[in-house]
């Protein structure tokens, strides 16, 4: 027996207020039909797929999934984007999705697009879902006073170390997670370098205040990004520690850019 789903689709690269505000109507819209709210994304962005050209992504792919999930959401499905699903047809894409669940509701933004060459729209979704038998439900985007939320503005921030303007976007501060390679505590002062995420990779070198969560511990801290040809290669991390502490993988959170 298939499962009876309402289910968002989209990219939700970074999972910001406007990428948020949709994953909640989705998870409203299933309890209120009594099933099952379901996620359907990517663990890489399309762009680079598509055109070839580089692309960094906000979040990590188990980022992305844990927040979703931390929404409500009861089932994230996750594909990796690659180029058979590029070239699959709309008709094979959601005659694929349907096979495998019964879809009450389709939730996706007023811009979503799917399917080889981009050929599947909302209007599209909404002409043939007689003959699926959803309902498709049409999310506005997001604007603030500066435009439409996006992935894309949020790129643009971080590439330009602005990290407390893409907050405000994002609706938290941004953060990736590092495995520490070494530490040194000297005077108090707690040295660690952490071999970052790929996701770092989108950030202006230079200082950061922030903050180094360790478990349930939180600790205010000085970070240091350093790159090499636009890739990062190091991230140093200063703070005050009274004892030497276990630190294996720790999270990073940017609060401002301070240099």
């Amino acid at each position: 027996m298939k499962k009876s789903v309402v289910i968002a689709m989209g990219t939700f690269d970074g999972v910001h207020l406007g990428h948020q505000y949709l994953i909640k109507k989705t998870v409203a819209l299933a309890e209120k039909e009594n099933v099952t709210s379901a996620v359907y994304t990517f663990s890489n962005i399309p762009g680079p797929v598509v055109s070839g050209n580089q692309g960094f992504q906000i979040m990590s792919p188990k980022d992305k999934v844990d927040y979703i999930k931390s929404m409500g959401v009861d089932l994230v499905l996750i594909k990796e984007f690659d180029e058979q699903i590029m070239t699959t047809t709309r008709e094979d894409f959601l005659q694929s999705l349907c096979n495998e669940f019964d879809v009450r509701t389709i939730v996706v933004g007023s811009d979503y697009r799917f399917g080889k060459d981009g050929a599947g729209t909302s209007d599209w979704l909404r002409e043939v879902s007689p003959l699926y038998g959803y309902k498709l439900s049409l999310v506005d985007f997001v604007s603030d006073s500066m435009g439409k939320i996006s992935s894309t503005r949020i790129r643009k921030l971080l590439r330009e170390g602005k990290v407390s303007k893409a907050a405000k976007l994002l609706g938290r501060h941004f953060s990736f997670k590092g495995v520490v390679k070494s530490g040194l505590l000297k005077d108090s002062v707690y040295d660690i370098e952490v071999s970052p995420s790929e996701e770092l990779s989108l950030l202006k070198a230079g200082c950061y205040q922030s903050e180094i969560h360790n478990g349930n511990t939180a600790y205010r801290a000085v970070t240091k990004i350093v790159n090499n040809l636009n890739r990062v290669t190091t991230c140093l991390v200063r703070f005050s520690l009274d004892q030497v502490a276990s630190f294996e993988e720790v999270r990073i959170k940017l609060l401002k850019k301070i240099d």
